[in-house]
């Protein structure tokens, strides 16, 4: 008898790490035996955090529970996939238009690696509104990002500001 672990891939950016992106992750957790936390070294954005503040944001929130790997990738999913080989990618949807450009994400993953499956999970009603795009603007005018952000996250960012 073989006995398997089933993982899965949730990357992304993360600029800053949200309630939603934790809500995620949490409720992979429940499908698979291990997520893999991938935040991605995107040369083509223009990140607020460095990646090493990413990572370091990640492991505050995820450092006790042990079915949580966080890293880093640079470069294309689909060999990421093949590289842990882990061919599940959650994404986290709160729209249509979510939907639509992970769907696209999608087709191009199973081209570039047959294998591969996305598993969508719909936001939750009450962590619909929030994105990592609103806390940096709330950061820029001052403003109270700490219902967006897990408190070590907002811990982290209040000290950052100085």
């Amino acid at each position: 008898m073989v006995i398997t672990m089933a993982s899965c891939i949730f990357n992304g950016t993360f600029d800053p790490i949200t309630l939603g992106h934790v809500d995620i992750v949490h409720r992979a957790l429940k499908v698979f035996d291990k997520v893999y936390f991938v935040i991605m070294d995107n040369k083509t954005k223009n990140s607020t955090f460095s990646l090493d503040e990413r990572v370091e944001m990640a492991k505050l929130v995820f450092c006790d529970i042990p079915e949580i790997q966080v890293m880093t990738y640079s470069g294309l999913t689909a060999d990421l996939c093949e590289k842990l080989d882990a061919f599940s990618i959650v994404r986290g949807v709160r729209d249509g238009k979510d939907f639509d450009y992970e769907a696209n994400l999608d087709m191009v993953n199973k081209k570039l690696q047959a294998k591969i499956d996305t598993v969508f999970l719909a936001a939750r009603q009450e962590l619909y509104h929030i994105s990592s795009s609103a806390v940096r603007e709330l950061m820029s005018y001052k403003g109270d990002f700490s219902p967006f952000v897990p408190k070590v996250v907002n811990d982290y960012l209040i000290k950052r500001l100085g």
